[in-house]
């Protein structure tokens, strides 16, 4: 009869950085592993609580609206357990095998094995192919909120946006307190 594992000694891969990843790595952590975490951002909050660049001072409040608490929240936790885990942002994870996932981090290509995976993919944008969707000038409502959050710009003063869901009025919220006509 084999011996069970050892789950402590267990190698386990969260892919994502947003809100599903962090706690699934929290959990991990105080279970007493240390797992890898990958995520294609440069930092970690995902989509919805994407990270300001660096050298921006805009307050949770006005980056995340009625989500500022999660956010910092978020944030917090994540900073709290990086010593506890190993961390690879800018790291896109473009094919998974049996046991490993195969990355590219700038020009380095690497395999990077485990025992168990959890992949936390997050948010997509779906697009429906109105007339006139593939013109320029029209953005995703994700790449709408990347603009805001990451460039800290609009990608328009007069903005129209379609759609359905909770993270449409977040948006629409956001470009008005930046000064754009929704």
């Amino acid at each position: 009869m084999a011996a069970p594992p050892d789950v402590k000694a267990m190698k386990v891969v969260v892919v994502g950085a947003g809100p599903a990843g962090v706690r699934a790595a929290q959990a991990l952590v105080e279970a007493g592993l240390r797992p890898v975490v990958i995520d294609e951002g440069r930092k970690d909050g995902g989509q919805i609580y994407r990270r300001q660049p660096d050298g921006f001072s805009r307050s949770y409040e006005t980056l995340y609206g009625t989500e500022a608490a999660r956010a910092a929240a978020l944030h917090r936790d994540f900073q709290a357990m990086r010593a506890s885990i190993d961390y690879r942002p800018d790291t896109l994870v473009w094919n998974i095998g049996p046991k490993a996932v195969h990355v590219v981090s700038g020009t380095r290509y690497e395999e990077v094995a485990f025992d168990a995976l959890i992949v936390c993919g997050g948010a997509t944008d779906r697009l429906m192919p109105v007339p006139g969707w593939h013109f320029a000038g029209t953005f995703s409502l994700g790449g709408a909120q990347v603009a805001l959050k990451s460039q800290g710009c609009a990608i328009g003063a007069r903005t129209v946006m379609m759609g359905t869901g909770p993270l449409l009025y977040l948006v629409a919220a956001q470009y008005v307190k930046a000064g754009a006509t929704v």
